[in-house]
């Protein structure tokens, strides 16, 4: 499972999709993945703070966890 807490970390200190791609060694297509589904869940870096990667994961995918 990919780091969706560190992605959207790094999303909020402003990092590149480049720079989040290359640190966590993950496509930038993941990337633009995680935040095309944040924006569309509303979910932001002060709320995923409290969460852990699969409440995380379970916000930014519903679908896939039916």
């Amino acid at each position: 499972m990919q780091d969706y807490k560190k992605i959207l970390k790094l999303r909020f200190e402003n990092k590149s999709q480049r720079y989040i791609a290359d640190s966590l060694q993950v496509s930038r297509n993941t990337v633009k993945k995680v935040y095309d589904a944040a924006d569309q869940a509303g979910l932001f870096w002060n709320d995923a703070q409290f969460l852990d990667n699969a409440q995380i994961y379970s916000r930014l995918f519903p679908e896939s966890q039916e």
